[in-house]
């Protein structure tokens, strides 16, 4: 496993290091999404900083962009920041933001090169309150 993952009160955030590939970032999106506070989440963020990620390639970062599409379903608003400063890791985070944009997803994905960038946007304001949108209604 070359990611660690950070519980916060409200964000979430995922460290990847080492050499890195699509089945790690695919295992961390799993592990987001699956997770039971996955709702009570408004943002996370997804830390390339500290990884080599020349072995995923631009048509791999379509799985992770349709999942967190897809969780746009379940959960109403999704915050995801992307924070690298390689210009191989801003390509393939920018492939994502251009996929999940198209798809039209109920959120916003957002590329930083600083993390304290990135920890400052997921920030909730003050009177935030998560919004759920029921899967099926009786």
């Amino acid at each position: 496993m070359a990611y660690d993952v950070t519980w916060g009160d409200n964000a979430s955030l995922f460290t990847f290091f080492n050499r890195t590939d699509i089945i790690e970032v695919n295992e961390a999106n799993g592990i987001l999404h699956g997770s039971r506070a996955f709702a009570h989440y408004h943002c996370s963020i997804w830390n390339f900083l500290d990884c080599d990620t020349s072995d995923i390639t631009k048509e791999d970062v379509k799985q992770p962009a349709y999942i967190t599409w897809a969780s746009t379903l379940s959960v109403q608003y999704i915050k995801k920041a992307l924070v690298a400063r390689d210009i191989y890791s801003l390509g393939l985070c920018h492939e994502f933001a251009a996929l999940f944009q198209n798809l039209e997803g109920s959120g916003e994905v957002r590329i930083f090169t600083s993390l304290d960038a990135a920890q400052q946007w997921c920030k909730p304001k003050k009177n935030y309150r998560h919004k759920r949108t029921p899967l099926h209604t009786y």
